[in-house]
């Protein structure tokens, strides 16, 4: 109906929407080329300027690019990508916009292991929050900034970020997301139960919404914080590690397949 209407901004608009979609479905090559599409007419003087869905559509085509890009295991142009929605919405100077702008972003470096770097993005994110009250959106930014912490070796930090990300999910969306990120936190820290406990809900959570990228993360994390235990359900563990590898491979989720190698390898030995 877009296209047929002869307007470019509202197809790109669509396309935008259609990425999301498409991103939470777990297919970012999908969403990848989606996105693309969509930052073609976005890309300009004017539609950087435009105001949608509550800030910039070009941000945050960017920002949801980059994630796709970075689970796809194109790191430098995740980051390109994500740096330029990023610093258009610090010009157009609009909260909710620069809060969105920093979840590919962060999400860019913290693939890469960039884990200082996607501190000082995060925060960026976490300060519009707090200054501006913003309802939608804080699950996601305070539940990778947890994560970033627990990777920096900062127990307090990882906890209040936890904390502050199960709260906002009170005031916004609630996906299966964010429990995984939550869940990694835990591994990172050696929490191994209560990752275990917080992976079988995500896994629950993303299965009963067709999350598969994130499906997929929650079993490899639960198959880790289960090896971790030494005890538990053998069987649990192999078959979380399988669902993990088969997704993986499905979908092009190149760093989800690294860590599953490793997993893999160390059982072996």
């Amino acid at each position: 109906m877009a296209e047929a209407a002869g307007d470019p901004v509202l197809v790109a608009l669509v396309n935008y929407r259609l990425g999301i979609a498409n991103v939470m479905l777990g297919d970012m090559k999908r969403a990848n080329e989606t996105l693309v599409k969509s930052l073609k007419t976005l890309d300009t003087e004017e539609g950087r300027r435009l105001f949608a869905f509550g800030g910039s559509p070009f941000s945050f085509a960017c920002t949801f690019r980059a994630w796709a890009l970075a689970e796809l295991g194109h790191f430098a142009e995740a980051e390109a990508v994500a740096k330029s929605g990023f610093d258009n919405a610090r010009a157009l100077d609009q909260p909710y916009t620069i809060l969105v702008a920093t979840y590919g972003y962060g999400h860019a470096l913290m693939r890469r292991g960039q884990w200082e770097r996607a501190a000082e993005i995060l925060d960026v994110g976490i300060e519009q929050v707090r200054l501006h009250d913003i309802m939608v959106g804080g699950t996601w930014v305070f539940a990778r900034r947890a994560l970033v912490a627990a990777n920096m070796g900062d127990t307090a930090l990882t906890d209040l970020m936890i904390n502050q990300s199960i709260a906002a999910v009170a005031k916004s969306l609630h996906d299966g997301l964010y429990e995984i990120l939550l869940s990694d936190a835990e591994l990172r820290l050696g929490r191994f139960e209560g990752a275990a406990n917080r992976a079988r809900q995500a896994v629950t959570t993303c299965a009963e919404k067709d999350e598969n990228a994130s499906f997929a993360w929650g079993s490899l994390i639960l198959a880790e914080s289960l090896t971790g235990l030494g005890k538990g359900d053998e069987a649990e563990a192999q078959a979380a590690l399988q669902r993990a590898g088969e997704l993986a491979e499905r979908y092009g989720l190149v760093p989800l397949a690294e860590r599953v190698k490793i997993l893999q390898t160390l059982q072996e030995k």
